[in-house]
């Protein structure tokens, strides 16, 4: 929900930006920070997937692995 909060804002922002602008070049600039800002969201929220996949496979290593040590079952 955060991520969706964040995400109007970030168009929000570039809106208001457009229609404050005088010149081409201030449409152009308004539109490399949002893109800036875009990629950056888009850098973090891979970030977090790859961090989530990672704990996703240890813990399904541990659970499927059920106590054996190499190739052996412990009892």
């Amino acid at each position: 929900m955060s991520r969706a909060t964040a995400e109007i804002e970030l168009g929000l922002k570039l809106s208001h930006k457009l229609s404050t602008c005088r010149s081409p070049y201030d449409a152009l600039s308004a539109c490399q920070e949002w893109l800036t800002e875009e990629m950056n969201a888009r850098n973090e929220d891979a970030r977090q997937f790859m961090t989530n996949c990672q704990k996703f496979m240890t813990e399904g290593t541990k659970l499927f692995s059920n106590g054996r040590s190499n190739g052996r079952i412990s009892r």
